[in-house]
């Protein structure tokens, strides 16, 4: 049955202290113990058991996804009520830097279109960096130098992105490219420029037409101001205060996704069904993926190595 699958219900207790605000849980399995459609009796004990946990650790909220190769089979939402939205209202939450995959995953997309190398310099697609040593791999790995020193404060002005632009230009890198990992927004957001040059589009509409429409997901996006205001997570403090939100910049390839469970799912069953012909659409081949997940350099993160993305 599907819950010899999950975790049991008493390891979950245990780590429901180290559940943020906010969780997203796209739980894949590995082996066929997990059915291609969840039974009512087993998505109800999934239920009861992750609702345990939400009210346990008095988290705000709370969204799990299941998905198998083939399909997503299950997706809850569990809410404080008096804190959030409806409990079965699509809110969408701050997907953070989740929102990298995604970016990463359409510059391989491009690169297995013959429309760029990652090993071309960033100059190649955007003027102001024409003498800049940088290549697009080192975006890809968070070895460009670049740092998190400015950002896109305004939302709707193609002028501020322009300037944002202008800033990581001329900033001084903090070590030559590839030398060495320091993560870096600021690289993603370089990559989300060379994706309109190459494209055309603006930013958060080549995203749209290339990877979250043909992968289904609807409640996706990475332009907030198409997220209808009641249906997006609210943020709130230890005690209570609701926050603005902090991610409302005009230019956010690097973290900017407003999705939910349900279509983070969508994502990861396009990747597992990479190279499966019989499992319909996916968003890069076989080679890609294995470009992608390949060890480049150590991170600062004990145990933990970078790959593309």
């Amino acid at each position: 049955s599907v819950p010899t699958a999950l975790l049991a219900r008493a390891q979950l207790r245990e780590r429901a202290e180290r559940l943020a605000c906010w969780l997203s849980l796209a739980l894949l399995a590995s082996t066929p113990v997990l059915a291609e459609t969840l039974g009512t009796k087993d998505a109800a004990e999934v239920d009861l058991a992750i609702e345990s946990v939400r009210a346990e650790s008095a988290t705000p909220f709370v969204a799990v996804a299941i998905t198998t190769v083939t399909d997503v089979c299950h997706a809850t939402q569990y809410a404080d009520v008096a804190q959030q939205p409806a409990h079965n209202a699509p809110v969408r939450f701050h997907a953070a830097s989740i929102s990298k995959l995604l970016t990463a995953t359409v510059v391989m997309q491009l690169q297995s279109e013959g429309k760029l190398s990652l090993a071309d310099p960033v100059g190649r697609y955007e003027p102001q960096f024409a003498r800049s040593p940088i290549k697009l791999v080192d975006l890809l790995t968070h070895t460009s130098g670049l740092r998190d020193t400015t950002r896109a404060n305004a939302r709707d002005e193609q002028r501020q992105v322009d300037a944002y632009i202008t800033e990581l230009a001329k900033q001084k890198l903090g070590h030559r490219p590839g030398e060495r990992w320091e993560y870096s927004d600021a690289g993603y957001n370089l990559l989300g420029r060379v994706v309109e040059r190459i494209t055309g589009r603006p930013f958060a509409e080549a995203m749209r037409e290339r990877l979250l429409e043909p992968l289904g997901m609807h409640d996706s996006d990475f332009d907030i101001s198409r997220v209808p205001s009641d249906k997006r997570l609210a943020a709130f403090d230890e005690g209570g205060k609701q926050l603005p939100h902090p991610w409302d910049l005009a230019f956010l390839p690097s973290s900017g996704l407003q999705t939910t469970a349900a279509d983070l799912a969508k994502f990861a069953r396009a990747i597992l069904a990479t190279g499966i012909r019989s499992k319909g659409w996916t968003p890069i081949d076989a080679e890609a993926l294995r470009e992608m997940t390949q060890l480049r350099i150590a991170t600062e993160w004990d145990g933990i190595g970078q790959g593309l993305g």
